[in-house]
């Protein structure tokens, strides 16, 4: 198994610092090049379009077949590797921050709140590519209205890849809640309380509290707790590290109380996914 390599903070420094919050790349990836990208996570939004070639993704744990016309669409906590080129591929990588996308965008993305995959047909897969390439120039210009003409080819990519997918049931319309589980998305692996996040939507505890239950259908600390205990999986999955750095890393703040609801919601021990 390859290191895990965290990019949290390294991903943050490298988009924030870039004017309009986005990076993009290209790359061509074969059966000789090595080392294979290793096994990290960002910060933020990722996509990964495979615009010609063959090769073998793994997110979270699943591995993804990945054609000519495939795109791979990740959110900050989703783990992402490579697991092989079958032959010379050519891979475009786009990072940006939340900041880059209008607000229906987001709903439907916070809603979905995890990886998921796309596959063009050969004429959608050219207009993508197009889209990549002229983030590719934009990349490399500081002309006015840049950060306009990036927003835009972004959504762009976005509808094209969520017209492929069924998104009629995910629109989060509560500016509140959509708010709160960005912050808890940005910080659920640090201590933070249901007060903390109620006090940066500037509502009550007890109304944040009851307007949660009420549109998730679970608590806020239901929630938080699954969403660290997702996370715990995909690192059991996926990296070397111990047990008890992933207990730390996901915010848990105790091995044994990790380990104790952590068996109540798989079914099995922390340790024994990591012998798998």
């Amino acid at each position: 198994m390859e290191k895990y390599i965290n990019t949290w903070k390294n991903s943050r420094e490298n988009v924030l610092q870039q004017e309009s919050h986005f990076l993009v790349d290209k790359e061509v990836w074969g059966p000789e090049d090595l080392p294979i990208p290793p096994i990290h996570n960002h910060i933020f939004t990722e996509i990964e379009f495979v615009a010609e070639g063959d090769c073998v993704q793994k997110v979270n744990g699943h591995t993804i077949p990945c054609k000519s016309g495939t795109i791979v669409f990740m959110l900050s906590r989703d783990v992402h590797e490579y697991l092989s080129f079958a032959k010379p591929t050519l891979l475009y990588s786009l990072c940006f921050a939340d900041d880059m996308l209008p607000k229906e965008i987001t709903d439907v993305l916070y809603a979905k709140n995890t990886a998921f995959t796309a596959t063009f047909n050969s004429k959608e897969c050219e207009n993508v590519k197009q889209c990549f390439e002229k983030l590719l120039v934009e990349k490399e210009n500081n002309e006015q209205y840049g950060k306009l003409l990036v927003q835009s080819i972004i959504t762009e990519v976005l509808i094209k890849i969520l017209r492929q997918t069924d998104n009629s049931d995910l629109k989060i319309g509560n500016a509140i809640l959509r708010n709160a589980l960005k912050y808890m998305r940005e910080n659920f692996r640090h201590p933070i309380t249901l007060i903390e996040v109620a006090d940066f939507v500037h509502v009550t505890p007890q109304y944040f509290s009851k307007l949660f239950k009420t549109e998730i259908n679970i608590t806020f600390h239901e929630y938080l707790r699954n969403m660290r205990l997702d996370y715990s999986m995909m690192l059991l999955n996926t990296t070397n590290m111990s047990v008890t750095e992933i207990c730390m890393d996901c915010g848990f703040n105790s091995s044994s109380n990790f380990t104790k609801i952590f068996k109540e919601r798989f079914g099995v021990l922390p340790k024994d996914v990591h012998k798998k």
